[in-house]
């Protein structure tokens, strides 16, 4: 994913699309503990109402630093 559409998508949430969510899954693996992917991830997938959303939005939890 370029840093331009990363940004792009941080700042709008809402235009995550599928490709997106993939190359989100391809940076999780590479840098696994970058916060900002988990989130939209986790924001992308309950959006969609996917089956493993609610586990992911635990895992991202653990991410984040300040839940606060």
């Amino acid at each position: 994913m370029e840093k331009d559409r990363f940004n792009a998508l941080l700042a709008n949430l809402d235009q995550i699309t599928d490709a997106d969510i993939k190359s989100l899954n391809q940076l999780r693996k590479q840098y696994p503990y970058f916060q900002n992917q988990y989130v939209m991830m986790a924001k992308a997938l309950k959006d969609r109402e996917h089956p493993k959303a609610d586990a992911f939005v635990k895992k991202a939890a653990l991410y984040v630093a300040d839940q606060g």
